[in-house]
C-alpha cells in the first residue's frame, strides 16, 4: 500500500506541471485527471500520448482520437490527428492539411491548407498555402499579417508565449504583440533572433 501511494504520488508530480490540473496513469495504465482536489478516471485503456497545460489536458486515446479535458468536461475533438500541441491556454492540432485550435471550450478551423505553423502560449502563427497568407490566431481572432507570400518557410518567423516575430516579403522585421503589428527595422541580412515570453 505504501509503495502504491508513493508511485502514485511520484507519477502525479512528475507527469504534470499545471497549476490546478494534472494527469497520470496508474499501474493498470488507466488514465486519470486530478482536477482541483478531485480524481477522475478519463480512460480505461492506456492513452497513446498526452500533454498538460495550465487549463487543459490533451491526449490521444487508445483508439487514436484526440480528446481535451477542460473545465471539468472531456471534449472529443477528432480522430486520426497528425499532430497536436497543448499550451497553457490552448490546444492546436492538425488533421492532414487542416489546422484547428481549441480554446476556452471552443473549436475553430484556422485553415484547410496549413503549411508551416508554430504555437505559442496564446497564439498560433501559420501559413495558408492555398491563399498564400501568413496569419496568426490570437484571442479568438484570425489576423492576416501578410498576403501574397511566395514561400512557406518557418525560418522567417518565431513564436514566443504571447509574441510573434517575422520578416515580411520586403525584408522588414516585424513583431505582432497584443493584437498590434510593429515594424522594427529593415534588413537584407539573415537575422538570428529569438522571441521572449511577453
Amino acid at each position: 500500500m505504501k509503495f502504491s501511494f508513493t508511485c502514485l504520488f511520484s507519477l502525479f508530480f512528475l507527469l504534470s506541471n499545471a497549476q490546478n490540473i494534472a494527469a497520470f496513469s496508474d499501474y493498470q495504465k488507466r488514465f486519470f485527471v486530478f482536477d482541483n482536489g478531485k480524481v477522475r478516471q478519463l480512460e480505461y485503456q492506456p492513452v497513446l500520448s498526452y500533454q498538460t497545460g495550465d487549463k487543459c489536458i490533451g491526449y490521444i486515446t487508445n483508439s487514436n482520437n484526440l480528446k481535451v479535458y477542460y473545465n471539468h468536461i472531456d471534449y472529443d475533438l477528432a480522430a486520426m490527428v497528425s499532430s497536436y500541441t497543448v499550451t497553457n491556454n490552448l490546444v492546436a492540432y492538425q488533421i492532414n492539411s487542416q489546422l484547428f485550435v481549441f480554446e476556452d471550450g471552443n473549436k475553430m478551423l484556422l485553415t484547410q491548407f496549413a503549411g508551416n505553423y508554430l504555437v505559442g502560449d496564446s497564439m498560433v502563427a501559420f501559413f495558408d498555402t492555398r491563399a498564400r497568407y501568413f496569419q496568426v490566431y490570437y484571442q479568438g481572432q484570425i489576423t492576416t499579417l501578410e498576403d501574397g507570400i511566395l514561400f512557406d518557410n518557418a525560418q522567417f518567423f518565431k513564436v514566443g508565449n504571447n509574441m510573434l516575430g517575422y520578416i515580411d516579403a520586403y525584408q522588414n522585421v516585424k513583431v505582432f504583440h497584443q493584437g498590434n503589428i510593429t515594424e522594427l527595422f529593415k534588413s537584407n541580412a539573415v537575422i538570428n533572433a529569438n522571441v521572449g515570453r511577453n
